[in-house]
């Protein structure tokens, strides 16, 4: 699955040499609604790769998951 994969990814190019896996985990993530995680992995990536071509969209993108949690209620457990 493409979660699993990116996750596999990640853990072989410790380096970062591939800084998409951490935007392709943050919408993998973001579409099964895991969207603090998913913010994690496109802040990640937005630190590996400042400007770019796809920054700007990715930023947009960013504030639409962290918006999406911000909405999420807690858990039963912490409330």
């Amino acid at each position: 699955d493409a979660e699993k994969s990116a996750r596999q990814g990640l853990r072989v190019d410790s380096d970062h040499h591939i800084p998409k896996l951490e935007f392709l985990l943050g919408v993998v993530l973001a579409d099964r609604h895991n969207y603090d995680e998913a913010a994690v992995h496109l802040r990640r990536y937005l630190e590996l790769i400042p400007a770019g071509t796809e920054t700007d969209n990715i930023r947009k993108q960013l504030a639409q998951v962290e918006q999406l949690a911000a909405a999420r209620p807690a858990p039963a457990n912490q409330k």
